[in-house]
């Protein structure tokens, strides 16, 4: 499906500007992620969509963030946002500098996109910076200082170093190697898929959807749901790679389980109880549900069947926070 056949809200979705992004439903921007996965886009066509969707993160006004951080909203609802922005924006940036040595390897049309995507990421990372600087108020001089000020944040649950540091030391193989076709795949795996395409794509659902529906933070929204669209670009890169990887070589498909197997094992194993999504609106379930349905639609995308002791590991998968 083109984009020019898309029902009217998920064409909105993908043609409206900045401002306009603040009127458009989470659950539309949700489905335009997974719009035209049965015809995946190619890799400069998803880099022409970038050329169209870059925004100006420095457009975003905090004003009206700033006052319902203050006044209107509790502490239960702050803690969790401020828990979320945190584990985001190094989220971000553990990815602005890890996604490079990918960058080195491929085919030509595959580096032209992630130099896009690398772009995407400081623009994300710079977003929850100056959330947090300007609605929440966290006096910090420098990125630098913001993201050493968010680190409690970051550790919190232990879930996202452990894929952070997976990441970098897939990173560092491919620095070695970059046409590994099986670190390639792992790599697109642990980031593309899962931490992107499921984790980070379901939290931002609960996230903006708690925005929406206590009608607060609306530069939060704009900038969250703008970040939304772009994580379609990522994540249907993600699927293309590893579409195209496993149909020239079905072996690769052991490495994608294995990956999964890997990143299943860590979520099952770490507390998340620091993280409450229920401070925002969602029960525990509903945002557990969330994880395993977004799960799903990738693994049919790329038709992938998992083996019965991935199956089964899910049953024990939290709903902790995504990126």
């Amino acid at each position: 499906m083109t984009e020019t056949m898309l029902p009217d809200a998920l064409r909105a979705a993908g043609e409206v500007d900045l401002h306009g992004l603040a009127g458009v439903r989470e659950d539309d921007m949700v489905e335009y992620v997974h719009s035209g996965l049965e015809r995946l886009p190619g890799y400069l066509e998803l880099y022409a969509r970038y050329l169209k969707q870059r925004w100006d993160v420095y457009e975003l006004d905090f004003t009206q963030d700033r006052y319902d951080w203050h006044e209107r909203m509790g502490d239960a609802e702050r803690a969790a946002m401020l828990i979320a922005s945190g584990r985001f924006m190094h989220g971000e940036r553990a990815v602005e500098v890890t996604l490079a040595p990918l960058l080195l390897g491929g085919t030509e049309e595959q580096k032209i996109y992630l130099t896009s995507q690398i772009e995407d990421e400081a623009r994300h990372v710079i977003f929850f910076e100056r959330f947090r600087r300007e609605a929440i108020g966290f006096a910090s001089a420098s990125v630098d200082e913001a993201l050493d000020g968010a680190y409690e944040e970051y550790h919190y649950g232990g879930e996202a170093i452990f894929n952070h540091a997976l990441l970098a030391q897939l990173g560092h193989c491919l620095a070695r190697d970059p046409q590994d076709m099986h670190n390639r795949v792992r790599y697109a795996t642990v980031y593309f898929f899962w931490t992107e395409g499921v984790r980070a794509l379901s939290t931002f659902q609960l996230l903006l959807n708690y925005c929406r529906e206590s009608n607060v933070l609306p530069g939060f929204y704009t900038g969250l749901i703008a970040t939304t669209r772009d994580e379609s670009r990522h994540v249907q890169f993600g699927l293309r790679l590893l579409h195209d990887a496993i149909h020239a070589d079905p072996t690769l498909v052991a490495d994608v389980h294995e990956a999964l197997r890997t990143l299943v094992s860590i979520n099952a194993a770490i507390s998340l109880e620091t993280f409450n999504p229920e401070a925002l609106g969602w029960t525990t379930e509903r945002a557990r549900q969330t994880v395993i349905r977004n799960l799903y639609r990738k693994l049919d995308c790329i038709g992938v069947r998992l083996p019965d002791d991935i199956e089964t590991s899910l049953g024990y998968v939290q709903a902790g926070l995504g990126e």
